[in-house]
């Protein structure tokens, strides 16, 4: 478990185009309610699979965690939030409410 110092040395602040580019670039990074989540290590272990995971990618992904295809535990929640790297500058659009394709787009 990471103290409140380290987790605090582990965000930053990301533009919505940065996280695009990391994300092209290969780095397994989601976004969910404006908090980027690096997923490497649970990719493999994602009980709906691997490309579910890969498909949200550079994209807001809260509706989708948050009912839009599953509804997650707090379990999963507990365990996402073990995974935080950043924070997306501005927050971030939920893709229902916008109307498009999940693109961050701030």
């Amino acid at each position: 478990m990471l103290s409140l110092y380290q987790y605090q040395t582990l965000i930053s602040d990301v533009t919505g185009d940065e996280y695009e580019t990391r994300c092209t670039n290969g780095e397994p990074i989601i976004a969910i309610g404006g908090i980027l989540h690096n997923l490497s290590s649970f990719i493999d272990e994602h009980p709906g699979g691997r490309a579910l995971i890969l498909s949200a990618f550079g994209k807001d992904a809260t509706a989708r965690f948050n009912g839009g295809v599953y509804q997650h535990s707090n379990a999963a929640h507990n365990l996402l939030s073990t995974m935080r790297v950043g924070i997306l500058q501005g927050g971030c659009e939920v893709e229902v409410l916008k109307g498009g394709h999940g693109k961050i787009g701030i």
